[in-house]
């Protein structure tokens, strides 16, 4: 999940401005953080985001859907000035990519249980409900929750059900008791509430000491991006 949108450059030469220049703009439908709004905008807490620094930058986006795998090839490629929205920076993509400063930080993973499960709200730790063979984690198939959280499921073996649902999916089959817990991205609770149209009153969201912070996100961009065009992300970027 570190890729979501990617930028290519057009119409650019060496003597233009930030102002002039018009950016490709391809993304990767992934909810919460790039959504399809229609008529040519992206949403999600880092699509909007993204949008307001280029505004700000005076730099045109003609968004483009794209699979985010191909992000990466592009970029790679360094066959034309292009970036990418929402990357995590880290030595491997650092030895081909150039980063502008980090512009979001995702909220760490969190646990959802019914208000009235008393037997889940109880513990203080992931490590301790996960290891309660009382409960059911509530999960779907082939997900990955990242290294730690992998690392603790599959050291404590919780007594899961898995479903193909989608995240919403598996929240509603939660309230619904088919299970007593599910894990989401803190940055999608605001969304599944939204869009599930369940009162926030009836569910509990649990923050944990022992899971991991979320990652930062930047602008990844190719080798052969002009200085200009960083320089003007970069100071577009308001903390």
């Amino acid at each position: 999940m570190i890729a979501l949108l990617a930028l290519a450059v057009t119409h650019l030469t060496p003597t233009s401005s930030a102002q002039a220049d018009v950016l490709k703009v391809m993304y990767a439908e992934q909810s919460p953080f790039t959504v399809t709004m229609g008529r040519g905008h992206v949403g999600g807490v880092v699509g909007i985001r993204a949008t307001d620094i280029l505004e700000r930058a005076g730099i045109t986006a003609n968004w483009v859907l794209m699979p985010a795998e191909r992000h990466l090839k592009i970029i790679k490629s360094n066959r034309q000035p292009v970036c990418a929205v929402g990357w995590n920076k880290t030595s491997a993509l650092s030895k081909y990519g150039v980063f502008s400063k980090n512009f979001h930080k995702d909220k760490p993973t969190i646990a959802l249980v019914r208000a009235n499960n008393e037997k889940a709200l109880r513990h203080n730790t992931l490590a301790s409900l996960l290891a309660d063979k009382t409960l059911i984690f509530g999960a779907e198939y082939g997900h990955s929750y990242g290294k730690v959280i992998d690392a603790q499921i599959k050291q404590f073996t919780p007594k899961t059900v898995k479903t193909a649902q989608d995240s919403n999916g598996l929240f509603l089959m939660m309230m619904a008791r088919r299970y007593d817990y599910i894990l989401i991205l803190g940055d999608a609770f605001k969304t599944t509430i939204d869009e599930t149209n369940i009162p926030p009153s009836d569910v509990a969201k649990v923050e944990f000491p022992d899971l991991p912070m979320g990652k930062h996100r930047a602008f990844m961009c190719s080798q052969s991006i002009s200085a200009e065009i960083i320089d003007a992300l970069n100071s577009s970027i308001i903390d």
